[in-house]
């Protein structure tokens, strides 16, 4: 079963946290446990830490309150079963950039001093060892329905397990927005819109920017829903001339 972090244990995954936003990389749970452990010499197997990974505060503020993401994609194929894993990730950021650290990870727990290996190929790679190892990359319990929330049966949108908001492929493709295209997102009181760059915006008005992902989706925040004074868990969502409308139910 897993357990919750221990003090140490928080405290040197807090680092290599630090160090992957200072870099503006993207990861996972096993990026994390293959990083820390190596740096600091620690015998770690991904299963004993990988619940309390997720739980951590330094990750879940990361989210809530700033400019990052975390999302269940898949990250490689191994015996011809799909990898999942959630992945952390700052805005703006293309997925299909994202490189796993842990690829063929050492069956043994030993400790190498040398620095973690980074995949030089960004696709569909393999993992070296087999799912059930004690190095298993598919450290998430979490399921899709859970990352991408319900849909109603009157036709509005649920939020996600971080209370985010899914925004399907449907309405981005409507909206001409495609994989890996820039988009623009405009807050305003109780209402956010994501249109193509190329749409007039407003002086003055609330506007970041963000990457369609890899799959044609996108995820909003609940910061960015709170910063639209939404706080609900139901939201319409419809194409408009300047893109695609969010509203709450």
């Amino acid at each position: 079963m897993c357990q919750p972090l221990s003090p140490e244990q928080e405290t040197v995954f807090g680092q290599t946290v630090d160090e992957f936003v200072q870099e503006g990389r993207a990861f996972t749970g096993y990026d994390l446990t293959i990083a820390t452990r190596n740096r600091e010499g620690m015998k770690i197997r991904h299963k004993d830490v990988r619940e309390g990974i997720h739980e951590m505060a330094k990750l879940r503020d990361l989210v809530d309150f700033d400019d990052w993401n975390v999302s269940l994609e898949n990250i490689g194929q191994n015996d011809g079963q799909t990898i999942q894993a959630r992945i952390y990730y700052p805005d703006g950021y293309d997925l299909s950039q994202y490189e796993p650290i842990g690829l063929n990870p050492p069956t043994s727990q030993s400790v190498s001093p040398a620095a973690p290996q980074v995949a030089t190929q960004p696709a569909t790679p393999t993992l070296g060892t087999p799912l059930g190892s004690d190095d298993d990359e598919d450290d998430d319990d979490l399921s899709a329905a859970d990352d991408v929330g319900s849909q109603n049966a009157d036709g509005t949108f649920g939020t996600n397990f971080r209370g985010g908001l899914f925004i399907r492929t449907q309405f981005l493709r409507n909206a001409n927005l495609n994989p890996h295209d820039s988009c623009q997102v405009i807050v305003e009181n109780a209402s956010i819109t994501l249109s193509p760059m190329t749409i007039s915006v407003s002086a003055g008005a609330d506007v970041s920017q963000r990457v369609i992902e890899r799959n044609g989706d996108l995820r909003l925040a609940k910061r960015t829903l709170l910063e639209a004074n939404m706080s609900g868990d139901r939201f319409k969502i419809e194409n408009t001339k300047e893109g695609v409308l969010i509203t709450e139910a």
